[in-house]
C-alpha cells in the first residue's frame, strides 16, 4: 500500500525492519559494488523510523548498491525479496541534475526534487508502508568516493519536506564508511511539537525541549536558537544550556509561555547545528531554516469578579452598621484560588470581614461570599478597600470601601425636655410632666438610640432603647441624687446622692461609695469605667474617690477658679476629664486635653461635658444651652437662641470606639450635616 505523507512525517526510516534478503536487480546502466555496511539515521517524527539508526551488513541480508556509469545517481534499496519501490523495505534515491556534475564530496545539492529535471537534483525516501506524493529537500555529500565508475563509499546528510512542507525532517545515510558509524549527526528532540495545553491568560508556564546528542554521534553545536510566528511573543526561552556549549550529552531549553489572549497561539523554535545548516541565500522558505519544532498552547481565562448586594448606610461611630455582602465570581475558565480577604487603605479598622472566602478554590462559575461590617471609629467618609489576594489575572483584586460615620448628642433640660443634634433620634421625655424633683443627668445607651434621666429624688426615666433597671424615687435620701451611668452592657446603672452614696440597679455592681463619710465637699458627678467594673466619684473640689477603677489623680487640695461640676472617663478607662463651672478642664491618666473655656466670658456657668466616641475630644453645655465642642467633637447645634435657662446635662449619642480600632486622631468636616452621604 502506498501512503502519502505531508509535513513532518518525512519518509526516512522503518522502526520495525523487514529482513533483509533479495534486491532487485540493478538496471543495465548500473554498476554495482558490494556493500560492508550500510547506515541509515534519522529524526523521531517518521512514521517509518522513529529516530533509530538502522546498521545493515551481508551477514544480515543483500544490499544493493546501483549508480549510474556517469557517477550521477546512487538508489539503495533493502528488501528481503526482489523488491521494487512499492515492495521494498526501504528506498533512498539520489542524484545530481540532468546533465549535471559528478557527485562531488563537500557540496550541497539544493532545490532537490521527487524526480529530478535539468536544474534541480533528486531526493526521494520512501519505504513500503509510506512514501511522499512530493518532496523538496536538499542534501549534503559529506564524501563520496569510486572505482572507476562504481560508487563504492557515499555519506551524505539531507533535509526532506514531504509534500513540500514545513518543518523538515533531517537524516544521513552512509555506505562503506568506515567511521560512519561515530560520525552521525542525529538528534532526538523531545518534546515534537512542545505543547503547554492550557494556560491562564497572564500566567507563566515553562516547559523542557531535550535536545539529545546520539551516544555513537560526533559532537554538534546547536546555535542561533530564536522563537518566530505570529505568536512569538507568548513564548520565550527562559534558559539554554545548548547555547553556551558543544552539545557532546543532552541539553535543555526551557521555553516559558504566557498567554496574552485566549485561544490557541502557535510559534515555532528554529536553531543551527551541523546538520541543520543554513540553506543557500536563493533558498525557498521551506528550505535552510534549520531545524524547528512547533510551540502551542491555549490561552485561558483566569478571572475573578467582585460584586456587591448594595452600599453601606450611614452608620453611628463606635457601632457596627447593616453588613454588606460582596461576592467572589470566577468568571474564567481557569480554577481560582483565593488565599485571604483582607480590608487595608487609609480606614481599615472602619470595617470588618468575615472569612467566607479565605482558602477558597473557585472552579470556573463558582462564587464565594464574605460579608463586610461597618465600623465607623470616626465621623464623616470612612474609606478602605477590600482586598482580596487570589491567583487569578489581576490580582490582587480590590473594591473601594465608604461608609460615613455619624455622631449627635441630646440635650436635658431640668422640666425633663430633651432636645436632639446630630444624628439623635427623640425618644421622648418628660416635658409637661409633673415631677418630684428636676432633672440633673441624661445617659445615653451604648447604641445611641435611648437615655435614662435621672432626677434629685432618684427617679429615674427611661427612653427608647434604654431599659428601667429601678430607682429610688419615692424612698427616703440623706442627699439629692444627682447623676447616673451605665454599665457596659446598658443592663444596670448605678446612681450618684450628693453625700456620695450610691445605689447600683441591674447587673451593676456595689463596689463602695461615701455615703457616710465625711467629705471637704459634696460629691457632684460620677462616672463609670467604660467596660462597667468600677467607677469614680468626684467631689466640688476636684477630689476623685475611685472604687475598682484606676486612680489617676485629682484637684483636690488645689486652687479652683470655680468649682467641679462633672467628669467623664477615656475610652481606655485609664483616665478622666473633670470640667470647672467655668468651663475648665482638667485631663488625667490617658486623657487628652483639647482645650477649654476656662478664662473665657461665658454668658452662663457649664454644667455638663460628653466624650466624643474616640476619646480625642468633648463637648461642653452651659445653661443657657450653648454647646463648646473641642478636639474631634463637632457642634450640631444647641439651645443658645431657644430661651432655654436650666439647660443640666449633655450625653453623646456614640459610644466609646474599640480602642485597639482607633488609628490615630480624625478631625471632622469644618460643616457637617445631620446625616451624611459618602460620595
Amino acid at each position: 500500500m502506498r501512503i502519502a505523507l505531508t509535513g513532518r512525517i518525512a519518509v526516512l526510516l522503518v522502526v520495525s525492519l523487514l529482513g533483509v534478503g533479495w534486491i532487485a536487480a540493478p538496471p543495465a546502466s548500473a554498476a554495482v559494488a558490494p556493500v560492508s555496511e550500510l547506515v541509515i539515521d534519522a529524526e523521531p517524527g517518521a512514521t517509518v523510523g522513529q529516530g533509530d539508526q538502522l546498521v545493515f551488513s551481508p551477514a544480515g541480508g543483500k544490499v544493493l548498491l546501483a549508480t549510474s556509469t556517469d557517477k550521477k545517481a546512487i538508489k539503495i534499496s533493502v528488501g528481503d525479496t526482489p523488491c521494487s519501490a512499492d515492495t521494498c523495505a526501504y528506498e533512498l534515491s539520489f542524484a545530481v541534475p540532468t546533465g549535471g556534475a559528478d557527485f562531488a564530496p563537500g557540496t550541497w545539492y539544493e532545490h532537490a526534487l521527487k524526480a529530478p529535471t535539468a536544474t534541480d537534483p533528486q531526493l526521494d525516501i520512501r519505504s513500503a508502508d509510506a512514501a511522499c506524493e512530493s518532496t523538496n529537500g536538499r542534501f549534503f555529500v559529506d564524501d563520496v568516493q569510486f572505482t572507476g565508475s562504481v560508487i563504492t563509499t557515499f555519506v551524505a546528510r539531507f533535509e526532506q519536506h514531504c509534500e513540500g512542507e514545513a518543518p523538515a525532517l533531517f537524516g544521513a545515510v552512509s555506505i562503506n564508511s568506515s567511521s560512519s558509524t561515530a560520525n552521525w549527526y542525529s538528534r532526538s528532540v523531545t518534546p515534537d511539537p512542545l505543547d503547554f495545553s492550557s494556560v491562564a491568560v497572564g500566567r507563566a508556564e515553562t516547559l523542557k525541549l531535550l535536545y539529545d546528542p546520539r551516544s555513537n554521534s560526533t559532537s554538534l553545536t546547536p546555535t542561533g536558537f530564536a522563537i518566530t510566528g505570529l505568536d512569538a511573543a507568548a513564548f520565550k526561552i527562559t534558559s539554554n544550556a545548548c547555547s553556551i556549549s558543544t552539545a557532546t550529552t543532552d541539553c535543555e531549553i526551557a521555553i516559558e509561555f504566557t498567554p496574552a489572549k485566549t485561544g490557541t497561539s502557535v510559534a515555532t523554535l528554529t536553531w543551527k547545528d551541523e546538520l541543520a545548516m543554513d540553506g543557500p541565500d536563493d533558498a525557498p522558505a521551506t528550505l535552510g531554516t534549520g531545524r524547528e519544532v512547533l510551540l502551542t498552547g491555549v490561552g485561558t481565562v483566569s478571572s475573578l469578579t467582585i460584586g456587591k448586594s448594595g452600599d453601606f448606610a450611614n452608620t453611628r461611630v463606635g457601632t457596627f452598621g447593616e453588613p454588606v455582602e460582596f461576592t467572589a465570581t470566577n468568571t474564567g475558565t481557569e480554577p481560582v484560588a483565593i488565599d485571604d480577604v483582607v480590608v487595608v487603605g487609609d480606614n481599615p479598622s472602619s470595617f470588618s470581614v468575615d472569612d467566607g472566602c479565605d482558602d477558597a478554590a473557585l472552579e470556573a462559575g463558582e462564587s464565594c461570599q464574605v460579608e463586610v461590617t461597618p465600623y465607623p471609629t470616626a465621623g464623616g467618609v470612612r474609606r478602605a478597600t477590600l482586598r482580596f489576594l487570589d491567583d487569578a489575572l489581576g490580582s490582587p483584586h480590590n473594591t473601594p470601601l465608604a461608609v460615613f460615620g455619624t455622631m449627635g448628642y441630646f440635650l436635658a433640660e431640668a422640666d425633663g425636655t430633651v432636645t436632639e443634634f446630630g444624628d439623635a433620634v427623640h425618644a421622648g421625655d418628660m416635658s409637661g410632666a409633673s415631677l418630684n424633683g428636676p432633672v440633673l443627668g441624661i445617659t445615653g445607651t451604648r447604641t445611641g438610640d435611648g437615655y435614662w434621666m435621672v432626677g434629685t429624688d432618684g427617679g429615674v426615666f427611661s427612653f427608647g432603647d434604654a431599659d428601667f433597671h429601678g430607682s429610688v424615687g419615692g424612698q427616703p435620701l440623706n442627699a439629692p441624687v444627682l447623676a447616673l451611668d451605665a454599665t457596659g452592657d446598658d443592663q444596670g446603672y448605678w446612681m450618684v446622692a450628693r453625700d456620695g452614696g450610691i445605689f447600683s440597679f441591674g447587673n451593676a455592681e456595689f463596689h463602695g461609695s461615701m455615703g457616710g463619710l465625711p467629705l471637704n465637699k459634696p460629691v457632684v458627678g460620677m462616672a463609670a469605667t467604660p467596660d462597667g467594673s468600677g467607677y469614680w466619684l468626684v467631689a466640688e473640689d476636684g477630689g476623685i474617690f475611685a472604687f475598682n477603677a484606676p486612680f489617676k489623680g485629682s484637684m483636690g487640695g488645689q486652687p479652683l477658679n470655680q468649682p467641679i461640676v462633672g467628669m467623664v472617663p477615656t475610652v481606655t478607662g485609664q483616665g478622666y476629664y473633670l470640667i470647672a463651672l467655668d468651663g475648665g478642664v482638667f485631663a488625667f491618666g490617658d486623657a487628652k486635653f483639647v482645650g477649654s473655656m476656662g478664662g473665657s466670658q461665658l454668658e452662663a456657668p457649664v454644667v455638663s461635658i460628653a466624650p466624643t466616641a474616640t476619646g480625642y475630644g468633648y463637648w461642653m453645655v452651659n445653661t443657657v444651652g450653648e454647646v463648646f465642642p473641642f478636639g474631634d467633637a463637632v457642634s450640631f447645634g444647641d439651645l443658645q437662641d431657644s430661651g432655654a435657662d436650666d439647660v443640666m446635662a449633655v450625653t453623646a449619642t456614640a459610644p466609646f470606639v474599640d480602642p485597639a480600632r482607633l488609628d490615630g486622631p480624625s478631625e471632622w468636616p469644618a460643616t457637617l450635616p445631620r446625616t451624611g452621604s459618602v460620595d
